[in-house]
């Protein structure tokens, strides 16, 4: 399945989408109040037939830095691709911009989520113990985005490969 990814300026036209998907992991983010933040940025993917995002990303950019602070697809397109094609693009659309390193925690126990960040080259840095309200642990991940040997390749193909 091909899928189309972009970086929104305007929420408006698909913004009841990104509140069901921000729902999928986040239920109390809200989507209006970070979209108001200087440093957010929103990144969807969905089919080429399909107005509706089926992943989002929502990121923060710190410093030279990226935090990767929400991701979600819809149950009826995971495994698809979307989420990687997601995040393959993002990723190498901030290394090329100069960020460093890529940041982000994922629950401990969602080993669908954390075998693709490995994919993707994401290492585990840390684990926070009862860091979620129902007492589950986070894993902290690291990406190095400086250009490596590679890196740039590695992400591209996997573009190519995906869409």
């Amino acid at each position: 399945m091909a899928h189309v990814v972009r970086e929104l300026v305007d929420l408006r036209s698909v913004h009841s989408a990104l509140l069901q998907l921000a729902r999928i992991n986040s239920p109390h983010l809200d989507i209006d109040a970070e979209a108001q933040l200087p440093h957010a940025r929103f990144w969807i993917a969905g089919g080429l037939d399909n107005p509706n995002p089926t992943s989002y990303a929502l990121v923060w950019l710190v410093g030279d830095e990226l935090e990767i602070i929400d991701v979600a697809t819809e149950a009826c397109a995971r495994r698809r691709g979307g989420a990687r094609t997601l995040l393959t693009t993002l990723l190498e659309h901030y290394r090329k911009l100069g960020r460093k390193a890529a940041f982000l925690e994922v629950r401990a126990g969602n080993v669908a989520a954390i075998t693709l960040y490995q994919h993707l080259g994401f290492e585990n840095t840390r684990r926070r113990r009862g860091y979620y309200s129902d007492g589950e642990d986070a894993l902290e991940m690291r990406l190095d985005l400086v250009p490596q040997p590679g890196l740039s390749e590695t992400l591209s193909s996997h573009c190519e490969t995906l869409t």
